[in-house]
């Protein structure tokens, strides 16, 4: 549970901040914060792709969540 809400989080805070007035660029930073991220956790990513479907109740709401809030900022 800690280990995906944990990498689900770092997910959003490697993505806050980046904004621009070209979106070719904010989109290069994003993909670029997104791909630092999941390198540095890929040993995680299993565990997070897995875990994450068995989360109940509020877990999963966090969850879904961080997902969304990290989607918002790829699709502005």
């Amino acid at each position: 549970r800690d280990a995906v809400l944990n990498l689900g989080q770092q997910l959003v805070d490697g993505t806050a901040g980046i904004e621009g007035d070209d979106p070719h660029v904010v989109l290069d930073e994003l993909v670029s914060a997104l791909t630092e991220t999941a390198l540095a956790s890929r040993s995680a990513g299993g565990l997070y792709r897995w875990e994450g479907r068995y989360l109940r109740g509020d877990d999963q709401a966090t969850l879904l969540e961080q997902i969304r809030t990290v989607h918002r900022r790829i699709h502005r």
